[in-house]
Order: C-alpha cells, then sequence, then structure tokens
C-alpha cells in the first residue's frame, strides 16, 4: 500500500512547497520527537492519500488537535437543569453575605488610600 501511496508524493511536494512559501522562516518552528512506527506509517499514508507530505500533514492534524483542546476547555456546557439554575441566580442573585459586605468596603478604602492602584 506504501509504495501505491508514494505516486501521489510530486503532488505532497508540492503542496509543502506552497504551504512552505507562504510563511516567512522567521515565523517556522522545529518540533523533534520520536513516534510510533505504526502511527508514523498511519501518518504517512493519511498524509500521501491527501497529497501532502508527511510534515504538512503532521501539522494540520497537531494544529487540528490543539484547536479542538482549547476549544472543549473553553466552553462551558451546561445541562438545561443547570442553565436554568444559572439564569435564575442572575435574575434573582442571594443577597451579599457578611464576607462580601466586608470585602467590598475593604476594597473601597483601598482605593481611596491608594488611587493610583491597578484597579
Amino acid at each position: 500500500m506504501a509504495d501505491a501511496l508514494k505516486k501521489s508524493q510530486p503532488t505532497a511536494k508540492k503542496a509543502r512547497l506552497a504551504t512552505t512559501a507562504r510563511r516567512p522562516a522567521a515565523e517556522r518552528e522545529r518540533l523533534n520527537f520520536r513516534l510510533d512506527a505504526r502511527i508514523k506509517q498511519r501518518a504517512e499514508d493519511a498524509a500521501a492519500i491527501l497529497g501532502q507530505d508527511l510534515s504538512t500533514f503532521a501539522e494540520s492534524a497537531l494544529d487540528e488537535k490543539a484547536q479542538a483542546v482549547i476549544e472543549r476547555e473553553e466552553r462551558l456546557v451546561l445541562s438545561e437543569q443547570d442553565f436554568a439554575r444559572f439564569v435564575d441566580s442572575l435574575n434573582n442573585p442571594a443577597p451579599p453575605t457578611q464576607k462580601l459586605i466586608e470585602a467590598r468596603r475593604a476594597v473601597r478604602q483601598m482605593r481611596q488610600e491608594q488611587p493610583e492602584g491597578n484597579w
């Protein structure tokens, strides 16, 4: 299978050159690591199917995975019940506790004493 896929490498080379040419050398970084031979072979096969070289494919796959992880961690998913509770707490906030009242008073005092502070 790998031999059949290697036939598309001239296209992969063109894709790599086109991708690399779009980015200035100053924006390029190196990432070196070892990986399981089976993973490398699968990646080479997938890259060939897409007409890419291994570096271009790996860069794209790494970027996609990183973006997915970041998006997953930045998003908060609530059940309908939890969302309803959240909205209710915004619309009907609990009265401030004594500790909150004291903290608000302390911040106001600090602002008066240090008006140039980072507030």
